[in-house]
């Protein structure tokens, strides 16, 4: 259901009307369904990156730095960040 093509592209809009320039951290509920929210953010010309428990470490900690330095606008997590 969260992997619709409607509810991905409703994530994107409602970013840019909401949060457009914002650092943001998504909540996805499966690895599958956060890199679709990246792909199409990243489409969207926002830079996007995924995150999981399998992402290796020096991955994981460049797409935090990038985040915190504001080269990467919107990170999505599985199961990494609590609320």
């Amino acid at each position: 259901v969260m992997t619709g093509k409607a509810i991905i592209a409703d994530c994107v809009s409602h970013w840019q009307r909401y949060a457009a320039g914002k650092r943001t951290i998504g909540f996805a509920v499966s690895i599958e369904h956060s890199k679709l929210l990246v792909q199409e953010f990243n489409a969207a010309g926002i830079p996007a990156a995924h995150i999981d428990a399998g992402t290796p470490p020096p991955v994981r900690r460049q797409h935090i730095l990038n985040f915190a330095t504001g080269h990467v606008r919107v990170l999505f997590n599985v199961d990494l960040f609590s609320e």
